[in-house]
This record gives structure tokens, C-alpha cells and sequence, in this order.
């Protein structure tokens, strides 16, 4: 993770209240957004045929809401942008309900490409972690906000991945 930063200040007045995020008319009470880096520093690319049985990555919220995808960038420019999957958003009965999920979907990740994923979410300020790795034998480590990534922390032979930010290493 790269930031996870509040759009409103609950520190600070708003004029009465005035300063509001909503959805399709339903206010956000904790709206904040939260910068996701992929990187692969490895010597070869992933492939979609590496994730095993067609099955995502993916990253838990821990109970806060994914309400949007605001955007995805990738360097170097010209490498394919993946796709990212969240739950379907509902406003039904005045509240909003969405997943604590993004899931990144079988994709091909260059070798030296690295994507920035931007979510706009509802909730507390809390880790995000990578709670599924589609790979064989890969050992998940979690780390907390504020910690420099340890280069194995995720470890599959010769692949590895890092969630804060997330990297991913293919090669020897």
C-alpha cells in the first residue's frame, strides 16, 4: 500500500456540514482512498497462465467497503493495464453496501512493469493485506502500515511478492 489517505478531515469543521462524499445520493461517512502498488522487478514476465486455476489475487480491506476503482496507471508506458474486480455496490434501504475485496483477475505483468491501483473506500483507516495468491507454494507475510517490504514476503521458488508496495519477482 502507498497511501491511505482521508478525504475529509474529521478533525476540521465543514461549515455545518456542508463538505459531503456521496453515491447515488447515499453520503460516505468515512471516505478515503487508498493507493495499491504492483510491481514486477523480476527478470521475466508473469503470465495469466501462471495464476493456478484461473483464480485471482486478492487484497482484504478488513471490513472496510471498496466502493470504487478511481484508477489504474502502469509504467513503462506502453505495458497492458490489468483489470481489477470489487464486489457490486448497492444503495438499497438508504445505507450502501459493498465488498472488502479487489481482485486482481489472471493478467500478464512485464518484466519491470509496476501498476498503480487507486480505490476509493468507506471506512477506518486499516492494512490492507493479500489474503489469496493464486501460486504454488507461496508462504503469505503480512506487514503493517509504515513497514519497508522485505523482499520475501511472499516466496514461490523463485517468484516473489511484496504487499506494501506490492511487488511481484518471476526469475532467478
Amino acid at each position: 500500500m502507498s497511501r491511505n489517505t482521508p478525504l475529509i478531515n474529521p478533525s476540521l469543521p465543514t461549515a455545518g456540514g456542508a463538505l459531503t462524499v456521496q453515491l447515488a445520493g447515499r453520503q460516505l461517512h468515512k471516505p478515503r482512498t487508498i493507493e495499491l502498488v504492483i510491481a514486477n522487478d523480476g527478470r521475466h514476465a508473469i503470465t495469466a497462465p501462471m495464476f493456478q486455476g484461473g483464480a485471482s489475487v486478492r487484497f482484504g480491506f478488513d471490513g472496510v467497503d471498496v466502493i470504487a476503482i478511481l484508477g489504474v496507471a502502469t509504467k513503462p508506458t506502453g505495458t497492458a493495464r490489468p483489470t481489477f474486480d470489487i464486489a457490486p455496490v448497492t444503495t438499497a434501504g438508504g445505507t450502501i453496501s459493498a465488498g472488502d475485496w479487489l481482485d486482481l483477475p489472471p493478467a500478464l505483468l512485464n518484466r519491470g512493469q509496476v501498476v498503480l491501483v487507486t480505490v476509493l473506500v468507506d471506512g477506518d483507516e486499516k492494512d490492507v493485506q493479500c489474503v489469496s495468491v493464486p501460486f504454488i507454494d507461496v508462504e503469505v507475510i503480512n506487514q503493517p502500515r509504515g513497514v519497508v517490504p522485505l523482499p520475501v514476503t511472499f516466496e514461490l521458488t523463485s517468484i516473489r511478492l511484496w504487499p506494501l508496495p506490492i511487488r511481484m519477482n518471476l526469475g532467478p
